[in-house]
């Protein structure tokens, strides 16, 4: 099943499945790519979408599949694989598919089946790497374990039984103080809670070191950390629990958008796992978060911010697909100053273009103070319906530097700083890109400096639009 792609909207084939796997070495490279880069860059996200017995709807539905950019001495390989997960394979031998985040398009003549308990075991989101293990991961406290160097499918990992929730964030935070990796749970239940797990060094086994009650838990797709401080960002997106367990329906048209609720940020000390401080705000939405540190007697937070909830219908593939022009309501860089001695909160917003997709420089300024943010962003003169340039922001002078060609549509950058790096920016930034001209896509390596062009490797073929992923050396 394909879809036609019409000239203005060259960008639909970021939405069209990929059915293929390959391993190909040597790509051919335009430019040059640099000499000290080693590792590899794998990526997450959605790349088929159709079965015999009908369509998803949603863009976060799709099977996931897996990619891996490898460097060494200036070459570059890639190889792709699906996630061999229990719904991937039912949709294969019988052509059904089971709604999760959102619904399915039954085809004609088919009618829908009972519900598929694992449904939402399609970790298309991010990629962690704990105790050696390489593991995708979704929004559940279940996560998939593949071979680094083949991608291929091992077990399914539920963190040796010990979480104690139904959601389990697919943006982990680590801190490289404490060796440590931080995640956010959600537990249902006539007492609803956020909890904090902490993953100890070198080890994939969680321990609980916080929890928050809650009647309506609000809808966490991230969370902030600073050096010592968990921050839960509590969207007035909310659900009541029993809905989830007796509606029906999938899992994000339980919830309901209720903006005179404001937002909260709940300030959750690490040490002692106890609330510090909870701040209001009025009411915006965000998927993710750029950074957060503390300053004085402020804590910073930093994320792309909108001042509504749309995802459950702007992101549906009907609609991606016949966009023509930018979200009249984009996230934008917004800062948060939390006052820690006047309990109050206030902001600014960074830069008025879109941005999506956040990174920085991770490995040394996550949770310090940081001068440079990286994004996808939508051309203000140019608008169209998906993302199409990246952007990299000061966020001292407010500066602003943009790559962009026609025609072309980027992923989130990932920033991997150069060996002998002596300043924040002093590294390369990696992301893929769709050339919507030809339909295929290529790997981009621009200087996160100058923000110049070094170097891109070309695919035989089209990439779909992918969500999260990491480089590991």
């Amino acid at each position: 099943m394909t879809t036609e792609i019409k000239p203005q909207n060259i960008f639909q084939a970021g939405f069209t499945s990929l059915n293929h796997e390959t391993s190909l070495e040597n790509l051919p490279v335009i430019g040059a790519i640099p000499e000290w880069l080693a590792g590899s860059l794998y990526r997450n996200g959605p790349a088929k979408f159709e079965a015999a017995g009908g369509e998803y709807k949603h863009w976060f539905d799709g099977f996931a599949m897996l990619h891996r950019f490898s460097f060494n001495n200036s070459q570059v390989s890639y190889r792709n694989r699906f996630l061999l997960t229990p719904v991937y394979r039912e949709a294969l031998e019988t052509g059904r598919l089971s709604p999760a985040f959102s619904g399915v398009k039954l085809a004609p003549g088919v009618e829908a089946g009972p519900p598929n308990k694992n449904a939402y075991f399609n970790p298309d989101v991010n990629i962690m790497v704990a105790g050696g293990r390489y593991l995708a991961l979704t929004e559940i406290p279940v996560a998939l374990e593949f071979g680094s160097e083949e991608l291929n499918t091992l077990n399914a990992f539920n963190y040796d039984g010990l979480l104690d929730c139904q959601v389990f964030g697919a943006h982990p935070h680590y801190d490289f103080n404490e060796k440590r990796i931080y995640n956010l749970g959600v537990k249902f239940g006539r007492q609803s809670y956020y909890q904090f797990y902490a993953f100890d060094a070198g080890r994939a086994r969680p321990r609980k070191v916080a929890e928050v009650p809650v009647a309506e838990p609000a809808y966490l797709h991230s969370f902030a950390m600073t050096e010592n401080y968990l921050i839960i960002v509590e969207f007035p997106l909310v659900v009541n629990p029993v809905d989830l367990l007796t509606s029906g329906k999938p899992f994000i048209e339980n919830y309901r958008w209720e903006p005179q609720r404001a937002t909260n940020f709940i300030v959750v000390s690490k040490a002692t796992g106890q609330v510090v401080n909870n701040y209001q705000a009025e009411a915006f939405f965000a998927f993710h978060q750029v950074n957060a540190f503390e300053k004085g007697s402020e804590i910073i937070v930093d994320l792309p911010a909108t001042g509504q909830f749309t995802a459950d219908q702007s992101l549906l593939l009907d609609n991606l697909k016949a966009q023509t022009t930018g979200n009249p309501d984009p996230a934008r860089f917004r800062r948060y100053r939390l006052s820690m001695q006047q309990n109050q909160t206030e902001f600014e917003i960074l830069n008025p273009l879109l941005a999506e997709m956040p990174a920085i420089n991770y490995r040394h300024y996550n949770a310090r103070e940081y001068r440079y943010a990286y994004a996808v962003s939508n051309n203000r003169s140019q608008p169209e319906g998906f993302e199409n340039q990246l952007i990299k922001l000061d966020v001292y002078s407010r500066e602003l530097r943009i790559w962009r060609e026609a025609g072309c549509y980027p992923g989130e950058p990932v920033f991997v700083a150069s060996p002998q790096s002596v300043s924040e920016d002093d590294g390369v930034l990696l992301t893929v890109i769709l050339d919507g001209k030809s339909g295929k896509s290529f790997l981009l390596v621009l200087d996160a400096a100058t923000f110049e062009e070094l170097g891109r490797a070309y695919l035989p073929h089209h990439i779909p639009f992918g969500l999260h992923g990491i480089f590991t050396a």
